[in-house]
């Protein structure tokens, strides 16, 4: 069952970061203009990441080893990316869209977090996992900016 949800996110993952990219390339000056270089950084880092994770569970679904070792690792240098790339707006008066982006900011580095423990213990925490990478994932495509 899980192998099946991997199978269609881990792909979902990638497009979206294609996307992205495409986005960034055709509109590069306006978008870099408006945003930090690092926010187009941390963006896609939103889709990477859980695409990383995904696609390397695939590797042996049924044994655990792989998608622990994977997991702990892809959320680690989550966690390392997003805080490099920093808060992505640094001003004192935010509107709507900045407080956001800083919410999103966090709450990714929160469920990078999330993912590395519930993969520390030995329960059936795969389920758990995909819930987060999904929630993610779904917090980076509902960004005012990403």
């Amino acid at each position: 069952m899980l192998a099946g949800f991997y199978t269609a996110f881990s792909p979902a993952c990638f497009t979206l970061l294609g996307l992205w990219i495409i986005v960034i390339q055709i509109n590069a000056a306006a978008w870099l203009s408006r945003h930090p270089q690092k926010q187009a950084y941390a963006v896609a880092l939103y889709f990477a990441a859980p695409g990383t994770m995904t696609l390397l569970a695939l590797i042996d679904p049924l044994g655990t080893v792989v998608w622990r070792v994977a997991f702990i690792t892809v959320s680690g240098l989550g966690i390392l990316g997003m805080v490099l790339f920093g808060s992505p707006h640094q001003q004192l008066h935010r509107d709507a869209p900045q407080v956001s982006d800083a919410l999103a900011h966090w709450i990714a580095i929160a469920l990078y977090a999330a993912i590395a423990v519930l993969t520390i213990p030995s329960l059936n925490a795969l389920r758990i996992e995909g819930v987060l990478l999904t929630s993610s994932h779904s917090l980076a495509s509902t960004s005012p900016c990403g």
